[in-house]
């Protein structure tokens, strides 16, 4: 199964975001009480590891103030697709295992982090700062691993990124005769 989606409301001073991890693929077992015997061509198709659930974290905005409020960092990390490691193996009176094949073997895809920074507050009036906007760090999913000693396996891909810093508050206005407020720095992105 798919990993769930996490998604933060738009007013949180800190928003952290994690999507789940998908879920691993069953295995596939026969049982007999006497010889076990596979006379012709016997194909199995595993099913795929799961996808990781996206992730997306928005910041708040920064509320108007002298000097305004700094906006909110976001955090977001997809979660990890699902690992597939297949192999085949026998015990007992177990004959034609030559004739077993098994179909691709397929990691799940890692899942989206999207992150949105809050921005700045204004400053208010003559004179006051503009908040900072808020930092956006994004973490994409990482596929799961596909694994097998004699079948075709395929790893999963990992998940996107999209990371949107807040932009700083704009400094409150004068008039000629004094100086205007400072306008807040722009947040810092990460993305990986």
């Amino acid at each position: 199964g798919e990993g769930g989606i996490a998604e933060t409301s738009a007013d949180c001073d800190d928003a952290n975001a994690v999507g789940g991890e998908g879920g691993n693929p069953g295995n596939f077992r026969m049982v007999s009480s006497g010889k076990f015997e596979i006379a012709g061509a016997f194909r199995i198709n595993p099913g795929a590891g799961g996808s990781g659930g996206d992730a997306i974290a928005s910041g708040k905005a920064g509320r108007e103030g002298c000097a305004g409020e700094n906006g909110g960092n976001a955090v977001a990390l997809g979660g990890r697709g699902g690992d597939n490691k297949k192999g085949v193996s026998a015990s007992g009176s177990v004959t034609g295992l030559d004739n077993i094949e098994i179909g691709n073997i397929i990691g799940g895809e890692g899942g989206v982090g999207i992150a949105n920074g809050g921005n700045g507050g204004v400053g208010e009036k003559c004179g006051c700062d503009g908040g900072n906007g808020g930092d956006a760090t994004a973490t994409g999913g990482g596929g799961g691993d596909a694994t097998s000693r004699r079948f075709t396996s395929i790893g999963g891909r990992g998940g996107d990124v999209d990371a949107f810093p807040g932009s700083g508050g704009v400094g409150g206005s004068c008039g000629p005769e004094a100086d205007g407020g400072d306008g807040g720095r722009g947040g810092d992105v990460t993305d990986a």
